[in-house]
């Protein structure tokens, strides 16, 4: 019995959960224009497919073949400021997961999808996914992305308010 919760308590400190992160949960996320063209919006894959079929047809705000900055290169110091989107990408290695303590802002990441490329003059096959963090309000939070081929990286988002004219 002790071995048991001894190897719960592991588990929870090696994923993040004793420290107040949770794991995000994959999904299949469209980053859209809003309705006046001017801000972004995450929506889901289905949502968009229904209001192309209806005739509301949204500008896809990023296309899956640009390519976003990989998020275990990216700054320990993430910055946004309310409503603002960032968009990573994650090289995935074996047994990835993606944290937030979503104290200031949500997370969204995408299912993994295939993708080719070269090392040196041998092709490859990898596979990647796309992590979006939607700003939400000022202060501090929390962002770890924990990859068994790549490593745990933690990363720090300050979300600060916007600049009053």
């Amino acid at each position: 019995m002790i071995r048991v919760l001894t190897g719960s308590i592991a588990v929870l400190l090696g994923t993040g959960c004793a420290s107040g992160l949770k794991a995000i949960e994959r999904g299949d996320w469209v980053l859209v224009t809003t309705d006046d063209g001017k801000g972004q919006e995450l929506i889901t894959r289905d949502a968009y497919d229904a209001e192309f079929v209806s005739g509301r047809e949204r500008k896809v705000k990023l296309a899956v073949d640009e390519r976003a900055p990989v998020l275990h290169e990216a700054a320990k110091q993430l910055a946004a400021a309310p409503g603002e989107i960032l968009r990573f990408r994650v090289n995935e290695g074996s047994e990835v997961e993606v944290l937030s303590d979503e104290a200031v802002a949500e997370v969204y990441w995408t299912e993994s999808r295939k993708v080719d490329g070269w090392s040196g003059d041998q092709a490859v096959e990898g596979r990647e996914s796309d992590v979006y963090v939607r700003a939400l309000k000022p202060g501090k939070g929390k962002l770890k992305l924990v990859d068994k081929t790549w490593g745990t990286h933690e990363f720090e988002l300050t979300v600060k308010a916007a600049q009053k004219n």
